[in-house]
């Protein structure tokens, strides 16, 4: 990741910052100064929306759907491929963390906690919400196959088909990371709103050609960004 978040605790002098934001700069790297608080700034933003993509799937929505929708907004990759990635064992320890910090805002979503029991932990063995190929063999010559859904994800979920439109489904998962970005800067864990969006693009990935989360929030307006969470 092209991304260092400098975590600045109490203690930590100017200097230190200022030579720890020079020394990021010179390896290559894109530093934001960011204060020592549960999550940092980062993961804090991106549990939500990962839980979030959880709840929706709770709730009858497929997973190949979700992660097509977030592709098209210009996200690198779906959340559910995004976990496969990290490794659900790393990414249910954080959201445990954030839940047991933070309380019924950051709920761990069931079907997460149900994947981590069937020890689906990802690309890294196999099977996750995806089945992966395993890697070839050096010296081997055969054709790799795309990764497959692991349709036994659904015996885990609620059955019922959703009737939600792909843009509730996007603004579900977009807003709750909306929300918690507001909540980081009320908060102070970063001083500005740039930080927010230079961290979510150099960090998650998420499309720089929307200039950034609370960028994109601006553009979309406040007010009618609030309506829709409250509508949630």
């Amino acid at each position: 990741m092209p991304l260092v978040e400098i975590i600045r605790a109490n203690e930590t002098s100017d200097e230190t910052v200022a030579t720890i934001v020079d020394f990021s700069k010179k390896i290559g790297k894109t530093p934001i100064v960011v204060k020592d608080s549960c999550g940092f700034l980062v993961n804090r933003i991106l549990l939500p929306y990962l839980n979030e993509a959880g709840f929706l799937l709770d709730e009858g929505v497929n997973f190949e759907r979700i992660d097509s929708i977030c592709l098209k907004f210009g996200m690198p990759m779906g959340p559910f491929t995004l976990v496969d990635e990290i490794g659900l064992d790393v990414g249910y320890k954080v959201a445990l963390i954030l839940e047991e910090h933070f309380g019924a805002r950051m709920k761990v979503a069931e079907i997460l906690k149900k994947a981590y029991a069937q020890k689906w932990l990802g690309k890294k063995c196999g099977k996750g919400f995806y089945i992966h190929p395993a890697p070839a063999r050096r010296g081997w010559v055969h054709k790799v196959k795309n990764k497959e859904p692991n349709k036994e994800i659904y015996n885990f979920t609620g059955r019922q088909k959703s009737n939600l439109s792909d843009d509730d489904i996007l603004k579900r998962m977009l807003y709750r990371m909306v929300n918690e970005a507001a909540l980081c800067l009320q908060e102070k864990v970063c001083v500005e709103a740039s930080d927010v969006d230079i961290g979510l693009i150099m960090g998650i990935g998420f499309p720089p050609f929307r200039g950034g989360l609370l960028h994109y929030a601006n553009s979309v307006g406040c007010y009618k960004i609030k309506e829709d969470l409250e509508r949630f």
